[in-house]
């Protein structure tokens, strides 16, 4: 585990332009160790320029860094103020002539007295592999370096707007073991800021790449809470678990106004027991959902069509279609006893046929109007599935089961591809769907003090006669997911006015930009 800290330089700089080293601002090298960028000093005026240089080898770490300072190791104990054991800086990672420019008012000398204390601090907790994604930027993969920059140094971003002004401390965690080691109120204590949050940036589910177990994951963020260190990335952990377990979908199929497909749990202890009377107990609970909430009667389970998925999962990469009593049972068992499932409960929904398209609406919380900003998407849908590759499928058992790619349509091709010219129809899938976000935002201010600082609710649509179209929530996701071609402004500066609770200033909230601007989608 590395702590780091962002958002000032100290510096005890020699007589004469010197280099030397800093600890990564993101972590762990390749190889599992962490490592050190080596810079050489050369002030400029008004501002500071460090290029990198190859540091000597055959050295120990100590001995390193004071030969990148230019300095003996008893002049770099008198001079440089360090925090931990120094580590090696590898010759075979550093890159010679890379200039970075920093401000000069943004420097410290040693002699400089108490700095001043920070409008904010983040409490950082990310995954220690930051180099392995060969994209240059992604809107939603935690593994992804160009995230990070986007949040902390992009559009309306802290490091835009208050350069100097924050800190940041960073945990990078390899397995969950890691999370457990952590200490709450040492982490909270190291914090200065007049503000003070936790951004959560690995996803709770099994042991795996870029995932750390739900249990405990959950268990540290309570802890965080109760220090307490407010969550405010993705969100306060009782409301992130509802999300990404998909906790909510069962109770919120019994009120029509949300337009949830009918859905039942199905708990694994059940299923194992016995599969079969577990499945005809949850299509006798879906049926009675058709009744009493749609007024619809009843369908035979041989002729049933539905879908069947797991919590703490992304992408869909646990959602399989079944037909049928014994495809339902198959597909279960598919889901529950993959190795890495450590689920104890399943979901059976009822499939939504005649699919068209998808329809999302992306919300971003305006804290200086108290309104919400609303940016309406529509999405190719294919036939593609993550779950059929994750599970071993070779043939879906519901050929007409698609899926949402990450390919958005402009509105004329979705009025075509998606409706047959019929504009009418678009229209109305559009105002219903906007009309069932309003349902949603006023079921999360029952669950947190604040409305999501981001949240994206996707909608299934259905074109099934002229003029006529039907929307049905098919994921109420958290902040964090892919922003489907929107920039990233509106989040950036959501999640900035979360952190800022308090502000002698007056500079927050600030205003949420009246237009964002879109992208390619190749950060999608």
């Amino acid at each position: 585990i590395l702590l780091t800290g962002d958002g000032g330089v100290t510096v005890q700089p020699p007589s004469a332009p010197a280099s030397f080293g800093g600890p990564l601002g993101k972590g762990w090298r390749k190889g599992g160790k962490p490592g050190f960028r080596p810079y050489s000093f050369q002030p400029k005026p008004g501002k500071g320029t460090f290029s990198r240089s190859a540091a000597p080898p055959a050295l120990n770490p100590t001995q390193s860094v004071a030969a990148a300072f230019g300095v003996t190791t008893t002049q770099l104990r008198d001079r440089a103020l360090f925090r931990g054991k120094l580590r090696a800086m590898p010759h075979r990672h550093t890159v010679p002539g890379l200039e970075v420019e920093v401000p000069a008012a943004h420097f410290r000398t040693g002699n400089a007295g108490t700095p001043g204390r920070p409008l904010v601090s983040i409490l950082c907790l990310r995954w220690y592999d930051y180099w392995s994604d060969p994209n240059p930027a992604s809107d939603y993969n935690i593994m992804n370096d160009g995230y990070f920059t986007d949040l902390f140094h992009g559009p309306r971003s802290m490091g835009r707007l208050l350069p100097g002004e924050y800190e940041v401390f960073t945990i990078f965690v390899q397995r969950t073991r890691d999370v457990e080691r952590l200490h709450p109120r040492s982490l909270r204590a190291m914090l200065k800021g007049r503000n003070a949050a936790a951004w959560y940036f690995v996803w709770p589910s099994a042991e795996g790449t870029g995932y750390v177990r739900e249990p405990e994951f959950f268990h540290f963020c309570q802890e965080m809470e109760r220090v307490p260190l407010r969550s405010c990335w993705p969100h306060e952990s009782t409301l992130y678990r509802q999300l990404c377990g998909k906790l909510w979908i069962p109770q919120m199929s019994l009120n029509k106004k949300f337009r949830v497909p009918p859905t039942a749990r199905v708990h694994y202890a059940e299923f194992a027991r016995s599969p079969r009377k577990a499945a005809v107990r949850a299509l006798e609970s879906i049926m009675q959902i058709r009744r009493t909430v749609w007024g619809k009667s009843s369908v035979n389970f041989e002729s049933f069509k539905g879908v069947v998925k797991l919590g703490f999962s992304w992408c869909g990469s646990d959602v399989l279609p079944f037909q049928g009593l014994h495809s339902l049972v198959t597909n279960l068992r598919k889901l529950f006893e993959n190795e890495i499932c450590e689920n104890p409960t399943g979901l059976v929904q009822e499939m939504v046929p005649g699919v068209v398209g998808e329809h999302r609406i992306l919300c971003m919380y305006d804290k200086f109007g108290d309104t919400c900003h609303r940016e309406a998407l529509w999405m190719e849908n294919v036939k593609e599935s993550s779950a059929a590759v994750k599970h071993n499928v070779s043939c879906l058992d519901v050929a007409e089961f698609k899926m949402a790619s990450s390919i958005t349509m402009r509105p004329e091709v979705a009025t075509k591809h998606c409706f047959d010219g019929d504009r009418f129809a678009m229209r109305l899938a559009e105002q219903d769907a906007m009309h069932v976000v309003g349902q949603w935002l006023r079921w999360y201010r029952t669950e947190s003090p604040e409305p999501p600082q981001c949240t994206r609710i996707d909608f299934l649509v259905t074109h099934p006669g002229p003029g006529r179209a039907e929307v049905w929530t098919c994921e109420v996701g958290e902040c964090g997911a892919s922003l489907c071609s929107v920039e990233v402004h509106g989040r950036n500066i959501a999640s900035l006015n979360s952190a800022v609770l308090r502000d002698p200033s007056g500079r927050f909230p600030q205003r949420m930009p009246s237009e964002i601007p879109r992208n390619s989608g190749a950060k999608s």
